[in-house]
């Protein structure tokens, strides 16, 4: 299991990064943003993605969002992916390129890799996340169409499907 993380900002609101990055991997072949595990407040937003391979591999990717306190207009992105099942040769240089076509859509240079996560970065993901759920929670979005969920709902009422937006 190879686990890779990388990290970049943006001058766009979230709820925009969001919608795009919504739009953006439902369209990709065989790619599946895992429902019971993707949601998106004012603040802070979370998608999983993953990617089924042969003989139960698979690709999965963990993005997170937040908005940055300071600025309203700033949001940060943290991406981490991991390749489960027998490495294959080339995998990890794959599973790069897939992210890195991703943030070109938003015009930012490539990003480069590490093998365990930035602190300074990660204490800015934890305490956004943190506070959300001490039930500071905004907005919420369904992961699928994207409308605004006034309540938690089992059910999306505008498209009907299955969510489990806080575990």
């Amino acid at each position: 299991m190879i686990l890779r993380y990388g990290y970049f900002s943006l001058n766009k609101r979230l709820s925009y990064i969001w919608q795009e990055s919504r739009l953006y991997w439902s369209s990709q072949k065989n790619m599946q943003i895992k429902k019971n595990s993707s949601f998106a407040t004012d603040k802070i937003a979370k998608m999983n993605l993953s990617r089924k391979r042969a003989l139960k591999q698979s690709e999965e990717y963990y993005l997170k969002f937040v908005k940055d306190p300071n600025k309203q207009d700033v949001s940060h992105v943290r991406v981490c992916f991991e390749y489960l099942g027998d490495s294959l040769l080339g995998a990890e240089a794959k599973m790069e390129n897939t992210i890195n076509n991703w943030i070109l859509q938003f015009g930012v240079n490539p990003i480069l890799f590490q093998k365990s996560p930035i602190k300074e970065y990660e204490k800015i993901f934890i305490d956004a996340f943190e506070e959300v759920q001490e039930g500071k929670r905004e907005a919420i979005y369904c992961p699928y169409c994207g409308i605004e969920l006034k309540t938690p709902f089992k059910y999306c009422p505008e498209c009907g499907s299955l969510l489990d937006l806080f575990e």
